[in-house]
């Protein structure tokens, strides 16, 4: 696996070209074996608009995925981790992305400082690719404190690149993700602006 490392965020800002999310890749093998029981509850919980239970049958759906939905691999610095937080942006199956954003969304949710360089690589990318999805999410599915972690997590990474990259950084945000938002209206992009502020604020008074 391709590691993501400090100048990621940097690179899918100032490149030309957006970085494909499969320059990341590894075999999706289970940390350990996956049973599909669970409680209730966990099972049922509502993601994307079905039950986890049936991303949990989905022989499509990435074995890491489950084993972390379920608790049976836990989050570290390691492969098996960072394959996992980059599965929103390298999916191309809609039908599966709200199972990988969600487990994304809790990993940044209980962020581990030692993760930050590529959790937060993860989600903009993620942001970049699908800006429509994001802001859906945000409206629909995050919880509230949700999206502040996602702005805090992508402005503290910012703020800790040297003066003259933060600032290509920062102009580039907005129209990175204006890019991948052919056709959206006013008011999305509108959104979008206000991400790109939101994260600007957090770079600029993160010491």
């Amino acid at each position: 696996m391709r590691y993501l490392n400090y100048l990621f965020l940097l690179l899918i800002l100032s490149s030309p070209a957006l970085v494909q999310a499969e320059d990341i890749t590894a075999n999706d093998a289970a940390p350990n074996e996956v049973s599909n029981e669970m409680p209730d509850a966990a099972s049922q919980k509502i993601i994307g608009g079905k039950p986890a239970s049936e991303y949990l049958a989905d022989p499509n759906v990435s074995l890491v995925a489950k084993a972390y939905y379920k608790g049976t691999m836990q989050v570290s610095n390691n492969d098996d981790t960072r394959y996992l937080m980059m599965l929103p942006a390298k999916t191309d199956k809609d039908e599966l992305r709200p199972f990988y954003v969600y487990c994304l969304n809790n990993i940044i949710r209980n962020s581990d400082i030692s993760l930050d360089k590529a959790t937060s690589a993860s989600a903009l990318l993620y942001i970049i690719k699908y800006p429509r999805e994001f802001l859906s999410e945000v409206s629909n599915s995050f919880q509230k404190g949700d999206y502040g972690k996602w702005v805090d997590l992508i402005g503290r990474e910012i703020s800790s690149l040297k003066e003259s990259d933060k600032k290509v950084a920062e102009d580039n945000i907005a129209d990175k993700i204006k890019a991948s938002c052919t056709g959206c209206d006013a008011a999305t992009l509108s959104n979008i602006d206000k991400f790109s502020d939101d994260v600007k604020k957090i770079a600029d008074t993160t010491q």
